[in-house]
């Protein structure tokens, strides 16, 4: 997959992201991407919250056994099984649990965001750092912040993209996330991005681009 065919998919600055990666690890990557972005927009165009919530749960119980099972004929599934060897089915599957959080009658309630952003950051940026060594803990603590200023940038303005920033803010931990090895800096770059967006720093792309470069380059 070329950077502009990504851009077109996940937009330039994600695209940019998977440079940072080792081509080996690319497409496992797209795949989870592509797999959050087909359960947010389960989630977020459901107009049954029962039947939202059924169809997550069943996403969640095909992604925990994906290893044990011919995957049904779905794409995504499909895409899992032969790039994502090796990740840890259990967290694909919490994705599909985090969005299952915010299927509801009405909007969530500040419980359910929070569920919402544990299950899906953690789980993703677990599965972006997962390598020869271990996720850096204060990485993977990074990932809820991550999870709510994403959600709430798919959002209109209102009560609830308000509540989700504000909660990103509340807890985004008091540093970041380190210096990272090079096969981390990925989901790193997110993490530092996040954290700007959760404090509402402002300047613009050139301003995040650079901030992205450095971490590229140094690992801070």
């Amino acid at each position: 997959m070329q950077f502009i065919e990504m851009s077109e998919i996940f937009g330039a600055e994600r695209a940019l992201i998977l440079s940072y990666l080792p081509p080996a690890r690319r497409d496992g990557i797209v795949a989870i991407w592509q797999l959050d972005a087909r359960l947010q927009a389960l989630a977020l165009t459901t107009r049954e919250a029962m039947l939202g919530r059924i169809k997550l749960q069943w996403w969640a119980d095909q992604l925990a056994k994906l290893d044990h099972t011919t995957p049904p004929a779905e794409p995504v599934l499909a895409a899992l099984a032969i790039a994502g060897e090796g990740f840890d089915r259990e967290e694909l599957s919490a994705i599909a649990i985090g969005w299952q959080q915010l299927v509801q009658e009405g909007e969530p309630d500040d419980d359910e965001l929070a569920a919402f952003a544990e299950f899906r950051g953690r789980a993703i940026f677990g599965l972006m750092a997962q390598d020869d060594a271990p996720p850096a803990s204060l990485l993977v603590d990074h990932g809820p912040v991550w999870a709510l200023v994403d959600f709430a940038s798919k959002l209109p303005a209102g009560a609830v993209q308000e509540r989700a920033l504000a909660l990103a803010e509340r807890l985004m931990p008091a540093q970041g996330p380190g210096r990272l090895p090079k096969s981390q800096r990925a989901a790193g770059a997110l993490a530092w991005l996040s954290r700007r967006d959760a404090q509402r720093v402002g300047g613009g792309a050139v301003a995040r681009v650079c901030r992205m470069a450095w971490h590229r380059m140094s690992g801070w």
